[in-house]
């Protein structure tokens, strides 16, 4: 499911690209790419908790990687021991805009 690169199927903006580096400096996301153009995904150990709040926060991480005003982004926060199965777990969401 979690592909990884997403750059060679989606050509990022500079901010994308961008909220990719701040993502990643994250000690919680162990991944982190675009699915497509408006999907962001990113990979966390599950700790029982919802993670929808950690989602709100990868917003205001595209904030600062410079996202374009109302520019849609939905952000997934998946559960990284699951992610490569063919049932993974979804643990937060949010959007973006």
């Amino acid at each position: 499911m979690f592909v990884s690169p997403a750059s060679s199927a989606v050509d990022l903006e500079p901010w994308q690209g961008k909220l990719v580096e701040l993502a990643k400096a994250e000690p919680k996301i162990s991944e982190a790419t675009w699915s497509n153009d408006d999907s962001f995904w990113v990979l966390v150990d599950d700790d029982g908790s919802s993670r929808d709040g950690y989602a709100e926060y990868v917003c205001i991480l595209a904030n600062d990687a410079g996202r374009p005003d109302g520019r849609f982004v939905a952000v997934t926060v998946w559960d990284r021991a699951s992610a490569s199965t063919s049932n993974p777990k979804q643990l937060g969401k949010a959007y973006c805009s």
